[in-house]
């Protein structure tokens, strides 16, 4: 297992959530999720979220850097809750190096693509404390029984229509659903492979939505520690009934993590050429922030 000690260790939240079960999510305690990162172009437009695995490196989605491919492009700014304003903790750092899954593909809505995950290097460590440090990743064997409910977080839409992102960081609790249900033909009829899972309700109300790609999705395991279950990719539009959120299973991605991190990996980008309406790119993000 890779495992990052931050401080006081990985996967530790300072405080908990307020309340649970809040249908579309509510704005969460500020810096409760120390491990999120704010993804900036040109270091002051919201565009993508992340997820800190150790100082220097984030682990968020591939498909958003389709538009803005080079590093000195974006800035990272951790500590962040609320974007309009200074609250003390916040560190504006920029990226070294952007590294692509060397087999990802583009998604469409006939097609979800493939590996779609991007480490990122910073150009110097974050300084970890108390309300800023890494989220424990997930050992191959880690399994969460269908129902298990797990946390999105992120700065994105609160409604899939709605015109501007969230100025604060939210939070929604989505459980688990087998893939059976989710490729179901009344959901995605087939198109999940093994790299992606589902989470969230039949009935739909609470999801991930635009601006909220490459976030986590945070399960809790019987220490109390959380630990990065899934990286927030794609879906058909938000909390539609039967239309769940679709994320990277972080467990297949372990070996292209660790070889990314100890330099093993070559940065190949393998985009597809159809950049898709069902990314969290466009549907959860949709392109130009």
């Amino acid at each position: 297992m890779l495992l990052f000690l931050g401080y006081p260790s990985c996967g530790v939240r300072p405080v908990p959530s307020i309340s649970s079960r809040i249908v579309g999510g509510r704005e969460a305690r500020p810096n409760s999720w120390p491990w999120q990162v704010d993804l900036l172009i040109n270091g002051t437009a919201h565009y993508c979220g992340g997820s800190l695995i150790g100082p220097s490196w984030i682990v968020t989605s591939a498909h958003c850097f389709y538009f803005y491919t080079q590093p000195e492009q974006w800035q990272v700014r951790v500590g962040e809750h609320n974007e309009t304003k200074f609250e003390g903790y916040e560190e504006m750092i920029d990226i070294e190096k952007i590294t692509i899954h060397p087999g990802f593909i583009l998604g469409s809505a006939e097609d979800t693509g493939d590996y779609d995950i991007a480490i990122i290097k910073l150009k110097r460590p974050a300084v970890f404390h108390k309300l800023v440090h890494s989220i424990c990743l997930p050992e191959m064997e880690t399994r969460f029984a269908t129902g298990k409910t797990c946390f999105a977080t992120g700065w994105g839409r609160q409604d899939e229509n709605a015109a501007e992102y969230s100025d604060v960081l939210r939070e929604v609790e989505v459980d688990l659903v087998s893939k059976e249900v989710c490729n179901s033909n009344i959901s995605y009829n087939g198109l999940l492979n093994e790299r992606f899972f589902c989470a969230g309700f039949q009935a739909g109300g609470r999801d991930a939505c635009g601006g909220d790609s490459g976030g986590p999705l945070a399960c809790q395991i019987e220490n109390g520690s959380f630990v990065l279950t899934g990286v927030v990719s794609w879906g058909e539009g938000c909390a539609r009934p039967n239309k769940y959120g679709v994320y990277l299973d972080v467990r297949y991605m372990l070996p292209f993590i660790e070889n990314t991190l100890y330099g093993m990996w070559s940065n190949k980008n393998c985009y597809g050429t159809d950049f898709g309406s069902m990314f969290r790119h466009s549907t959860r993000l949709e392109s130009g922030s």
